[in-house]
């Protein structure tokens, strides 16, 4: 269940193209009063969230600072 923010972003992201898919993760990673800075989003295709204002990070391309050498 959407709650009215929720509608209102899934609306302007579907009329710019975005796929239903990235919606969700869109709006939870947006700044908010809960979290003004924003949320990272951790995903395997970090392009398709270009243009959002999200912090995409993806743990495939970044690994290398991650795994112990």
């Amino acid at each position: 269940m959407l709650d009215t923010d929720a509608a209102v972003t899934a609306t302007e992201l579907l009329r710019f193209g975005h796929s239903w898919a990235a919606v969700h993760p869109i709006h939870t990673a947006r700044p908010s009063p809960a979290h003004p800075a924003g949320r990272y989003l951790l995903t395997l295709t970090p392009t398709a969230h270009a243009d959002t204002g999200l912090q995409a990070a993806s743990p495939t391309i970044n690994r290398h600072r991650y795994l112990p050498r």
